[in-house]
């Protein structure tokens, strides 16, 4: 789990802007891992925490299926 954590905290996270007729807000996600969680806030810093409070369930599922991060 450890081996997956530290890849995980290599990834650079990509916050971007939603646009303001959908809502607004930000989009945050892991390009290197496509849109598998994201993370949404009406700040740049909740889409983040939000983003990164899914990593322990991907972590979680990798483990269930013997998936490995891509």
């Amino acid at each position: 789990m450890k081996d997956l954590e530290n890849t995980i905290s290599n990834y650079k996270a990509e916050i971007v802007p939603l646009p303001a007729e959908n809502g607004g807000g930000y989009l945050a996600v892991f390009p290197q891992l496509g849109h598998v969680i994201t993370g949404v806030g009406e700040t740049r810093e909740e889409a983040l925490q939000d983003l990164l409070a899914s990593v322990p369930t991907l972590i979680q599922s990798l483990l269930e299926h013997r998936d490995e991060l891509p």
